[in-house]
């Protein structure tokens, strides 16, 4: 099946500057369009939130960056999933960001629902899981 044939337009909002950047990337790597640029940053956006957290008690660490202001909303995930948490440490960046790294080992299903809480985080710029080694 062709692409366009089952394409449905979608309009979104998003800021000025990150719009820019869109533009920038589509000019810079020869994209066709925003849409081709919008679609491919999906794909790849689903594959990584579509990571696979594997076995039944998954150990790793959990990275996220974001401002000052969602320091609340991420300290009250980090406690709500304290018994899976192994240790954190918190630190700021030069350009003012937050970044937490968090040690976790659990059962599959607390782990995943962390790192999808912190994802849905309003603010927070950047959640990746990175499994220990086996």
């Amino acid at each position: 099946m062709n692409e366009n044939e089952n394409t449905v337009i979608q309009s979104f909002s998003a800021p000025a500057d990150l719009i820019a950047k869109l533009d920038e990337l589509q000019k810079e790597r020869g994209y066709s369009s925003r849409s081709e640029v919008v679609r491919k940053g999906l794909r790849h956006f689903f594959s990584l939130i579509d990571e696979r957290i594997e076995g039944d008690h998954p150990e790793g660490v959990i990275v996220t960056f974001h401002p000052r202001k969602a320091n609340a909303a991420v300290s009250d995930i980090r406690h709500k999933y304290a018994d899976i948490l192994i240790g954190y440490t918190h630190s700021h960046t030069g350009s003012k960001l937050c970044n937490d790294v968090m040690l976790v080992s659990g059962p599959n299903d607390q782990v995943r629902s962390m790192i999808d809480e912190l994802r849905a985080t309003r603010d927070v710029s950047l959640v990746q899981f990175v499994p220990a080694p086996k």
